[in-house]
């Protein structure tokens, strides 16, 4: 896939059809449980210390989304027209590996800023980890062509580190835990690919052909004999 955006619907595959389900009937469990049964849904959302924290709000977080419809509908959209593509870059464990690293990083970096720092809001919802999918795509297809808002084309790894810099400058602006998650988890998703992933493994690669080639610059070759011309078997030398 050369570009992404405009009219050009990639195809739905099984996975993303699977993930678009999963997170389309969360939400509308979410929703239903606070306005329509008045459960206390925003327990699960991870607030700082002190500030209504309870230890299994880091988990819980990504179980609810908030009220704001049109967020998670942009992270779905998200979702479908990048996860096509992904699937094709990446193994699954690659890509849940990616996942891993993009939450841990979220995690830690909200973690950080909660015990340490003014952290003020909270953070909540699975949006922050569709940021894996930019990252994985931009990474692999520098040089792809995405129309950021269906309109304006851009390169992939303009949009990944552009990505980067603006969820920094919102983490500066409000030093708010959502914004330490989104921030973190891009981190998360970059490092897991100089790491772990595809970049890493071409650089142990490319150090291993290094090492073997200065192993085998140890060893000198000598010229062997000749056979006689009435042999009948071959000389090995």
């Amino acid at each position: 896939m050369s570009s992404i955006g405009g009219f050009q619907l990639p195809p739905l595959t099984r996975l993303t059809r699977d993930v678009l389900i999963v997170l389309f009937v969360m939400y509308a469990v979410e929703l239903a449980a606070r306005n329509l049964f008045g459960l206390p849904i925003d327990l699960l959302r991870w607030r700082a210390f002190g500030a209504g924290f309870a230890p299994w709000q880091p988990v819980s977080r990504y179980l609810v989304q908030g009220q704001g419809v049109l967020g998670v509908v942009l992270a779905g959209v998200v979702v479908y027209f990048f996860l096509p593509t992904v699937q094709k870059m990446v193994s699954t464990r690659q890509l849940l590996e990616a996942l891993g690293a993009g939450a841990a990083g979220g995690t830690l970096l909200a973690l950080v800023l909660a015990a340490f720092g003014p952290a003020a809001g909270a953070t909540t919802g699975w949006a922050p980890l569709v940021t894996v999918l930019v990252v994985l795509f931009g990474l692999k297809i520098p040089d792809a062509t995405i129309l950021l808002f269906f309109v304006l084309p851009v390169p992939a790894k303009l949009l990944v580190w552009g990505t980067g810099v603006v969820a920094f400058l919102l983490l500066l602006a409000g030093f708010d835990m959502g914004h330490a998650d989104f921030f973190g988890t891009w981190l998360g998703a970059v490092g897991w690919w100089y790491w772990r992933g595809p970049a890493g493994r071409k650089r142990k690669l490319m150090r291993d052909a290094h090492r073997i080639e200065r192993e085998l610059s140890r060893f000198t070759v000598l010229d062997g004999g000749k056979n006689r011309p009435d042999d009948d078997e071959p000389m090995v030398h």
